[in-house]
């Protein structure tokens, strides 16, 4: 029963690529109406899922500390941290 499949497994592939579309042109047509459906796509209102958090930096005494800072809520997350 292999013996036939590996045989007959390039045959069935050979007649299957025959089958494939061979002219897959893109028209000017077809790629405005592309760009159109991006640009409708991005228009539509975005949320974003997640916080935008970064780091602050200050410096005091020569000392330079850092601390994790919340732009989305405006709030300070954990306390400074001495850098160096």
């Amino acid at each position: 029963m292999r013996n036939y499949f590996k045989t007959l497994f390039p045959f069935f592939c050979a007649i299957a690529l025959l089958f494939l579309p061979l002219n897959n042109k893109i028209s000017a047509a077809d790629i405005s109406y592309i760009s159109t459906a991006q640009s409708s796509a991005s228009d539509s209102s975005i949320t974003p899922q997640s916080d935008d958090i970064g780091w602050r930096y200050k410096t005091v005494n020569g000392k330079l500390y850092k601390r994790l800072y919340n732009y989305s809520t405006n709030q300070w997350l954990g306390d400074w941290i001495l850098v160096s």
